[in-house]
C-alpha cells in the first residue's frame, strides 16, 4: 500500500573505500606502476569497483590474458567489466572491445581475447576499469 513503512526495504548495507588492485598476466612479467584512484561501493550484495592503474610488461606478455585481483569482497555471482579508458584504443583489446569476465573460481577479473600486443611496454601503460558483480 502506498506510504506503508516496510523495514525489510531500508537500506541497511552500504560501504565504500580504497583498494588496491593487483595485475598479472598469463604470460611473461607485469608490473603495477601506480594504482591511485582505485574504489568500490557495496549496496546491499551488489559491488562495484573502478581501478585505475599503470602498467610497464616484459617482452613475453603479447596478447596473453590479463588478471585483475584483489577485488575488495568474495564474488559469489560472476559478473562483467569494462575497460574505459587506456592508451590505446578499447578496439584493439579483442574482439568486440575491451570487455572482461569477474571469475566466480578466482574472485578476480579476467580480461581475454586481447588483440593488441603490450610486450615490452617501458612508458606507463594506463588503465581505467570498470565491474560490477555480487558478493554474500
Amino acid at each position: 500500500a502506498t506510504g506503508v513503512y516496510n523495514a525489510a526495504n531500508t537500506l541497511d548495507d552500504y560501504e565504500e573505500g580504497d583498494w588496491t588492485p593487483t595485475v598479472t598476466s598469463a604470460a611473461g612479467t607485469v608490473t603495477l606502476d601506480n594504482a591511485t584512484g582505485s574504489f568500490y561501493t557495496k549496496i546491499g550484495r551488489t559491488v562495484q569497483v573502478l581501478a585505475r592503474f599503470g602498467i610497464t610488461t616484459d617482452a613475453s606478455v603479447g596478447t596473453s590474458d590479463i588478471t585483475i585481483g584483489g577485488l575488495p569482497y568474495a564474488v559469489t555471482t560472476t559478473g562483467s567489466g569494462n575497460l574505459v579508458g587506456s592508451n590505446y584504443s578499447a578496439a584493439d583489446f579483442g574482439v568486440g572491445g575491451a570487455h572482461g569476465h569477474v571469475s566466480l573460481s578466482t574472485s578476480s577479473i579476467s580480461h581475454t581475447v586481447r588483440t593488441v600486443d603490450i610486450s615490452s611496454r617501458a612508458v606507463t601503460f594506463y588503465w581505467i576499469y570498470y565491474a560490477v558483480y555480487t558478493t554474500s
